[in-house]
């Protein structure tokens, strides 16, 4: 049986596994994208939604692009919040499987424990995310949110096109979820206020009287919710 096949083409597939130089080069490139493009997203979430209503009217003023797709963008705010949020959880993913691969390399010429290894990979990685992709932005978007959000609006803009099908369906499922939740909290606070009203003692309140509160109650909480069915909370972005 000839083994120089076999020996050439599994030294073959480890030289295409190996990091080189060259794919070294090229990982680190694409880390640097992505350390940019979560900076960016971690900077959009303070950025966009720490906008005032005075300064959403005054990018309705103006005519820049940039304003523009900031005004789109918050037409949709719980899409854009989705959206910018599964970006930069992908971002982040991709940004510590590459510092995984190429600290590897340099750690195993160190020759130190496993566990030992371990420990700086986690430290390292967390320090630059954190440092990075959630600390840095979000204070520069904090101090300059106007012109964090038109400097970022592009690439979120493309982000949100790309994601907003999958965006639309984790608010849907989302807002299915904080229905039934309160639905089921509703009743029980309806069913809570009519013991305690059936609690009160007789000399405070004889039965019509709290039959009558019962009622009282019942229609302020129809006009209410009637009302919280508006619209109104999207005003903001109107």
């Amino acid at each position: 049986m000839d083994y120089h096949p076999v020996i050439e083409n599994s030294y073959q597939l480890l030289t295409i596994l190996a990091i080189t130089p060259a794919a070294t080069t090229i990982l680190a490139s694409i880390l640097v994208v992505l350390f940019v493009l979560s900076f960016l997203f971690s900077g959009s979430e303070m950025a966009f939604f720490s906008l005032s209503l005075k300064d959403i009217n005054m990018l309705k003023t103006r005519q820049q692009p940039s304003y523009k797709r900031i005004i789109a963008l918050l037409e949709n705010p719980k899409i854009l919040m989705a959206s910018l949020l599964i970006s930069n959880c992908l971002v982040n993913i991709g940004i510590i499987l590459i510092l995984n691969s190429l600290m590897n390399e340099w750690i195993n010429t160190l020759g130190l424990n496993v566990i030992i290894n371990m420990l700086i990979k986690v430290v390292v990685i967390t320090c630059a995310l954190v440092l990075f992709c959630e600390v840095l932005p979000k204070v520069w978007a904090t101090h300059h949110k106007i012109w964090f959000a038109s400097t970022a609006s592009m690439t979120v803009d493309v982000f949100n096109n790309i994601l907003f099908k999958l965006s639309k369906r984790v608010v849907s499922f989302g807002d299915s979820i904080e229905k039934t939740f309160h639905s089921r909290s509703t009743k029980m606070d309806d069913s809570q206020i009519d013991n305690a009203i059936d609690l009160l003692p007789d000399n405070k309140a004889t039965n019509e009287e709290k039959q009558i509160l019962k009622e009282g109650l019942k229609q302020a909480k129809e006009v209410v919710g009637g009302n919280g069915n508006n619209g109104v909370s999207g005003e903001i972005y109107s």
